[in-house]
């Protein structure tokens, strides 16, 4: 808001011709002040600048004094307030010798001096030299003076900032009476006595009467002093104020438009009035999501502010303030963290600590806090908040009750719910005491309440206080009131959480209407209702219904926002989608190709709503079979999308990974589906869909902890901190990068350079986060240049096939095969999952169907036949599987009789070709740990005992499990060949020099695993044992339903996460399978894949799982096998030796004997391996079962 000020006075030196020597030009003086009365302020102080300096030293007269007071005012009216303050201080010293202290021309200039007191926000001072102007001009010119009224108005101004609104109020209105009667309606002066009194309106929220007295004051002054004058800028901008707060956009912005070219033209650029004017403009930009004109006028008003000397007053604070509310909104929470710091300095000198701006600052601080997760920082705020309200304002105060109940939403972020819950309570009670339950406050209250009982999961009590919350509203506003039908809209959408359709679309249409006869047909808040009412039709597929309604509300935001706003290409978007779905594909191409190019124009290539805009556009270019169209949106959409995933993966935590991939995977089923309806290849095509999979091939596998825990471990506390400003700069730019263009306050270009060159330092100095970075990079190309001849790489793909508006169930395998003299990969489809699964052995298969399924060709006629042509002089093949695929034994698959796969290949299972390209690893071999012949059923006290040698529990470390009841069945047997195999493994290590560890019986404790993270880590692990992985097969509510039933075994037979769901068992595990209570600090011997994950095994190059089911585990598109594989390869373990289904003792002991015998003497890892399958091919040839359920990733 801005205030009326400058008042022109009613005394005034009287002009005559007796006193004219030859100092000032009386024709200058009269230019200079028809200047100033017309607003031209910059004009007039030139123009009496000029008169003034041709005045002789010493020479004064009544014309001097009027140049001398004209020439002040101009300084006052351009802020140049020191030297308005020394020119007023000069003229009361001379007339108060001349005149006396008590003369009208010395009060004048006193009153003035109050002005520029009052104008650089000096309270201290102005305000008791105001009252002491006021008691001499009523003690010389009377009560109905209009120079006494002016002092009265100064008074209340200076009261209305300090928050005395009362006594400020009874002062205006006695001014406003003053003034009528000694000037009459149409004065100007009039006109700023209604413009004061709406101002404190304002404040006292009377927002219809203040509008009322606006509109009068501007008619005013629209008469007297005509449409460029400051004053009418000045009412303007004031009327505008009351259209922002009452929701008044399309009225507020031309007002705010008018007022600042006003000022601009009349008061120039540097004016704290066009500030004002500027800061005004900013907050409704901010407010209608333009932060790209918003952020600038902001800047520009606070450096008036400090160009003018004005940098600690209250409208530089407001300023600053909604500069900081606006960096909030972006996230730029350093600098609002500053702005707050001097808003609240300025605060406390200026209004103390309990007034209530300071304390909205505090607030605002607190919410900052409460933004960034710092519930700590923003608590100790909230409580100080609350206890000052509760002080100046007592315990019977609505504004005590908001304050209680932002304190306990911040008890509720901490998970505090019982101190949460009280001061809700309490904020509730004090809203029925003061206000009653009738009263909208009430409602809001309880509305705020239903919020937190939403996030806390209690949707129906939440929608019980919603339902009681809009009755209220209901029977307090009416029900034609707009905020009735807000709240309406609320309660329709947690109708529609709870899947409430009907309910919701009810509300909604009751909104609708509301809206409608309310603020007509043309305002964003129906256009908004209608958009979710056409929305509710289309999920329950009442098209009619849905598509007049979203055309409506296209049309209200197109005259609203403009063509290229975001808001409008959403509603279009929508429209696509909807005749998408009603198959008028014309149409929906049409109208997402426009919602495409307003995306890309205001909010820029790498925001979430141009990617999916570009997505469904190029899926209805499929859709229609104009493929051509298709082909550049799919190049384009893939490279956006795959640098995000980049950018995203570097500093996600895994589980945000696992989501974004989950999301992102729509796109690469989008790609392949295309690549499958081409009539021929396409080179550029099958070259990114390469790529596509070296990137994705278990990129969240090889871009989580082991690249963190290493640099971690590395102790380098430099590289440390750089590695931690690295994910801090890539998640800034990731914010950035997903604002539109008009909101980003920085340049994500030199960020991307700053976070390219800390990479680099980073890559010179951690070799795993150089690893990590190249893999990342690494193209099929890379591969290529790494094939010798006769060497093949193979990236076996699946996807889920798009052919429609979505997917169309089934998942389709290929294979992307790339030779030495390949020009560019060849994509070969394999066919769908459903053929697959009815070869590939089931979990849990018989040894008899086992044999079966790799005896038979149909493996090899479904996998490898397809590729024959391709294959042909080929000896070396480098594959990495994809979906069911990772549960078939590579080696095994008869091509006849007496011919298996690996007598024509030598076949190299990877995790992903792009290893290939990646440095190697060549460990020494110098120690090992191996396990076996372990008891399970060791007693409490040895598991005690056992666990003491390897220190106490690191509580640190994530837990397992609970053990919920002590209901349980079954348990694990001990296994007599573990021991022997463990024993003959260990002897033939020592006899290598090889420096060897054997747990077992009561010491193979899970603690002394867990013991082996970080530098401790062997370059073995060997593990002879039980395993188990228990497939996600059951729906969600028998999963909840057994959590909660059964003990023991249950976390990990229904746990939702795959990697609690495959382990392995140490000594002591039957107990806690079974439910049984372990000593306090003892872990429970069920070492999960997912406590293996958070070891670090980097220094590990091999690990044997001589288990059962070991390689089994929740196939999960392109990360692969979700279980102990990933556990350990999570670790940084470089090969995996495991089992793919349950191996006799007998022939365990002799693979593992004959491998270790080969690798030992010599062979590398995978040459040991295949040699050794190739022992136990031939003595069991027709029992695959007994020697094929071995593999060996890498």
């Amino acid at each position: 808001m801005k205030k009326s000020r400058f008042l022109l006075l009613i005394w005034m030196p009287v002009l005559a011709p007796l006193f004219l020597p030859a100092q000032v030009n009386i024709d200058c003086y009269r230019k200079a002040e028809e200047k100033f009365k017309k607003g031209l302020y910059t004009d007039a102080r030139q123009s009496i600048d000029t008169c003034l300096a041709s005045v002789l030293p010493g020479k004064t007269d009544s014309l001097f004094h009027a140049s001398k007071e004209l020439q002040g005012r101009c300084c006052l009216s351009t802020s140049d307030l020191d030297k308005a303050t020394e020119i007023f201080l000069d003229l009361a010293k001379a007339d108060s010798l001349e005149q006396g202290a008590d003369h009208p021309i010395t009060l004048a200039d006193r009153y003035y001096i109050t002005e520029c007191y009052y104008e650089s926000g000096n309270y201290k001072k102005a305000l008791p030299l105001c009252r002491e102007v006021l008691l001499n001009r009523l003690k010389s010119l009377g009560d109905q003076h209009p120079d006494y009224a002016s002092s009265l108005n100064q008074l209340a101004l200076i009261l209305t900032d300090l928050g005395n609104y009362d006594t400020a109020s009874i002062l205006f209105n006695q001014v406003l009476l003053i003034r009528r009667s000694a000037l009459g309606k149409d004065h100007p002066d009039y006109a700023s006595s209604l413009d004061n009194l709406a101002v404190l309106y304002y404040s006292t929220g009377k927002y219809r009467d203040g509008i009322l007295l606006l509109e009068e004051a501007l008619r005013i002054r629209r008469k007297a002093l005509g449409e460029k004058h400051p004053d009418y800028a000045e009412t303007l901008n004031n009327l505008a104020a009351f259209h922002y707060v009452l929701g008044e956009y399309e009225a507020a912005l031309p007002l705010y438009r008018e007022s600042c070219s006003i000022d601009l033209e009349k008061l120039g650029n540097k004016n704290p009035d066009y500030a004002i004017d500027l800061n005004n403009l900013a907050l409704l930009y901010a407010r209608l999501g333009r932060y790209r004109e918003a952020l600038p006028l902001y800047r520009e008003a606070s450096q008036i502010y400090k160009s003018s000397g004005v940098n600690d007053n209250l409208h530089y604070a407001n300023t600053l303030c909604n500069l900081a509310d606006l960096y909030v909104d972006l996230g730029i929470y350093d600098s609002a963290f500053a702005m707050y710091e001097v808003v609240k300095q300025i605060r406390l000198t200026v209004l103390g600590k309990k007034h209530t701006d300071y304390i909205k600052t505090l607030n605002n601080m607190a919410f900052l806090y409460n933004k960034l997760g710092e519930s700590e920082k923003a608590l100790p705020l909230y409580q100080e908040v609350s206890l000052t309200n509760k002080e100046i304002l007592g315990t019977r105060n609505a504004e005590y009750a908001r304050s209680l109940n932002n304190l306990a939403y911040t008890f509720s972020l901490t998970g505090n719910y019982d101190a949460a819950l009280p001061l809700f309570e309490e904020s509730l009670r004090i809203n029925k005491e003061v206000l009653g339950t009738g009263h909208t406050d009430y409602a809001a209250a309880l509305t705020n309440l239903a919020i937190v009982y939403s996030d806390m999961g209690n949707y129906n009590s939440a929608i019980s206080l919603l339902e009681e919350a809009t009755d209220i509203e209901k029977k307090a506003l009416g029900p034609a009131s707009p905020i009735y039908a807000l709240n309406l809209v609320t309660l329709a959408n947690h109708y529609s959480d709870l899947s409430m359709d009907t309910s919701g679309i009810n509300l909604l249409k009751e909104a609708v209407q509301i809206l409608k006869d309310a603020d007509g047909v043309k305002h964003a808040d129906y256009a908004m209702a209608i958009q979710s009412l056409a929305r509710a039709y289309q999920l329950t597929g009442n098209y009619d219904a849905a598509v007049p309604l979203f055309k409506n509300a296209a049309d209200i935001y197109l005259e609203a926002l403009g063509a290229m706003h975001p808001d409008y290409a959403r509603v279009i978007r929508n429209q696509a989608l909807l005749f998408k779905e009603t198959g008028n594909l014309s149409e929906s191409i049409a109208y997402m190709k426009k919602a495409v190019k307003i995306y890309r124009e205001s909010l820029g290539t790498h925001h979430p709503d141009y990617v999916f805009s570009l997505f469904d556009l190029a899926e209805s270019y499929m859709q229609s079979g104009d493929l051509d169209s298709a082909y550049t949106l799919l190049l384009e959409l893939n490279s956006i999308t795959n640098q995000s995933l980049q950018d995203y993966f570097s500093f996600l935590s895994e589980e945000e990974k696992r989501k974004y991939l989950a999301k992102a995977s729509s796109f690469y089923d989008l790609f392949l589906s295309y690549l499958k309806m081409l009539p021929a290849p396409s080179s550029t095509l099958n070259e990114q869909a390469f790529d596509n999979e070296l990137l994705l091939k278990g990129v969240v596998l090889t871009s989580v902890s082991a690249m963190q825990q290493a640099i971690i471990d590395s102790k380098d506390t430099v590289l440390i901190a750089d590695y931690e400003k690295m994910r801090l700069m890539k998640r800034q730019l990731n914010y950035w990068l997903q604002k539109p263009v008009s909101e980003r306050e920085i340049n994500t270009t030199n960020l991307e350079n700053e976070i390219h060159n800390l990479e680099i330092s980073l890559t010179r100095r951690s070799k795993v986060f150089s690893e990590l970075q190249a893999s990342f990079h690494v193209r099929w190309n890379e591969i290529q240049k790494q094939l010798k001849p006769k060497q093949a790489a193979i990236e076996f793909i699946s996807f889920h096939q798009i052919t429609n508006s979505k997917q169309d169930g089934k998942i389709i395998y290929g294979a992307l095969l790339l030779r030495k003299e390949d020009p560019y990969p060849n994509l070969v489809f394999l066919g769908e999952e459903t053929l697959l699964k009815q070869i590939i052995p089931r979990i849990g298969a018989s040894p008899q169907e086992i044999n079966a399924s790799y005896n038979s060709t149909a493996l090899y006629s479904a996998v490898w036949k397809p590729l024959e042509s391709y294959l042909k002089g080929i000896d070396t093949i480098y594959f990495s599987p994809s979906g069911i695929l990772n549960r078939v034994s590579m080696s095994a698959p008869s091509l006849c009789d007496s011919l298996n796969l690996m007598d024509k290949f030598s076949l190299v299972q990877l995790s992903s070709t792009r290893i290939l390209a990646l440095p190697l690893h060549d460990h020494l071999v110098n120690s090992a740990v191996v396990y076996g012949g372990i008891n399970y059923d060791t007693d409490t006290i040895a598991l005690k005992n056992s666990a003491a040698k390897f220190g106490s529990k690191d509580l640190s470390q994530p837990e397992s499990s609970p053990n919920p009841g002590n209901l349980s069945r079954g348990g694990f047997r001990y296994l007599p060949g573990t021991l022997k195999e463990a024993e003959l493994i260990s002897a033939m290590l020592k006899n290598k020099g090889i420096q060897t560890t054997l747990y077992s019986g009561n010491e193979a404790v899970e603690e002394s695993f867990v013991s082996l993270s970080g530098d401790k880590a062997p370059a073995l692990i060997h593990i002879a044992t039980h395993g188990f992985y228990y497939p996600d097969s059951i729906n969600e509510i028998t999963k909840k339903i057994s959590l909660l039933t059964k003990g023991g075994s249950a976390f990990y037979r229904f746990s939702s996460d795959p990697l609690f769901r495959s382990g392995l068992l140490m000594a002591g595990s039957n107990q806690s399978w079974k439910g049984m209570s372990l000593p306090e600090g003892v872990e429970d011997g069920i070492l999960t894949a997912r406590e293996v994950s958070y070891m670090n095994l980097l220094n590990t190059e091999l690990v044997a799982l001589s288990a059962c089911q070991t390689g089994q585990g929740d196939v999960k598109g392109s990360e692969g096998v979700e279980g102990l594989e990933r556990g350990f390869k999570l670790a940084g373990v470089h090969y995996l030796l495991m089992s793919l289904w349950e191996i006799p003792d007998k022939e365990t002991t002799e693979f593992m004997s004959a491998f270790y015998d080969h690798w030992l003497g010599g062979m590398q890892i995978k040459n040991a391996f295949k040699t050794t399958q190739m022992e136990l091919r031939k003595k069991y040839l027709k029992e695959p079962y007994k020697w094929a359920g071995f593999i060996l990733v890498e």
